[in-house]
């Protein structure tokens, strides 16, 4: 047992991001992998290499919203949930609650004191005194993405679905992110916390472009969530710390990063 503190927090909410949990097929039998299994993604370099994207849905946040249908209120056209702004691939992810396309935990992120601790690590690595401000977009996606791989556990999907059942954690109730950061989580934990940090540092002033947190589906595969940053250049940084993947979009080559079909 892993001890998440759920119900001794104020704040509780939840999180899609899929887990990419994977169903290779070999022949007629299905072999499952988790994330955290080594060579899992050989399916997706083949296709890369061939071309062949398999096809990718991004309509994971419609989806939740239809499925909770009049639980969700809006104000001057922002979805809400349970009384916080919902997620979304181009909202602010401070103080929203991100939902799933499926029955999950509703995550709630706030600037807590685990947030804070991290954010603080983050800028300590980083060393932002002695970087002009080119050089700081890519020292900040580097010190945040490093510290949430070191101080975040990545959990299989099974050791989080267990972990909310020992905390009682009902179908969309509202868990703190803080509950995640402290005990481990999946790529929707893990990548969120990128997500709200590298925020955090563009409300400070340090960052210039847009920070998202982003997700798709793939045909016959499964779902994954990620944190997406517009660069001054132009062009767009993913940073996954559960696929260990920090780059330019279109290189790529663990998970198709797309939000469209193709």
């Amino acid at each position: 047992m892993l001890g998440i503190r759920f119900h001794e927090l104020v704040e509780r909410a939840e999180s899609v991001g899929g887990g990419a949990r994977l169903a290779v097929q070999f022949g007629k039998r299905g072999a499952f992998f988790n994330p955290f299994w080594s060579g899992h993604w050989f399916y997706y370099a083949v296709q890369l290499h061939l071309n062949q994207m398999p096809n990718v849905e991004a309509r994971k946040t419609p989806l939740g919203l239809m499925r909770l249908g009049s639980r969700i209120k809006f104000y001057e056209g922002e979805p809400y949930y349970l009384g916080r702004r919902v997620i979304t691939r181009d909202s602010p992810i401070l103080n929203g609650v991100y939902l799933g396309a499926n029955e999950r935990e509703a995550i709630v992120v706030h600037d807590s004191p685990a947030l804070k601790a991290l954010f603080e690590a983050a800028k300590e690595r980083a060393q932002l005194e002695s970087l002009n401000p080119r050089e700081k977009e890519d020292r900040i996606l580097e010190a945040v993405y490093d510290t949430v791989r070191q101080k975040v556990p990545a959990l299989s999907p099974e050791q989080v679905d267990e972990l909310l059942r020992e905390n009682n954690v009902k179908p969309d109730e509202k868990v703190s992110l803080d509950s995640f950061l402290e005990n481990g989580g999946e790529c929707r934990h893990l990548n969120l916390a990128i997500a709200a940090l590298l925020e955090k540092f563009k409300n400070e002033g340090h960052l210039p472009g847009k920070v998202s947190v982003e997700r798709n589906r793939v045909k016959g595969v499964g779902g994954h969530a990620w944190a997406g940053y517009e660069h001054s250049d132009g062009k767009k940084r993913i940073a996954d710390a559960v696929q260990n993947y920090l780059g330019l979009q279109e290189h790529a080559t663990n998970w198709p990063y797309l939000l469209h079909r193709r």
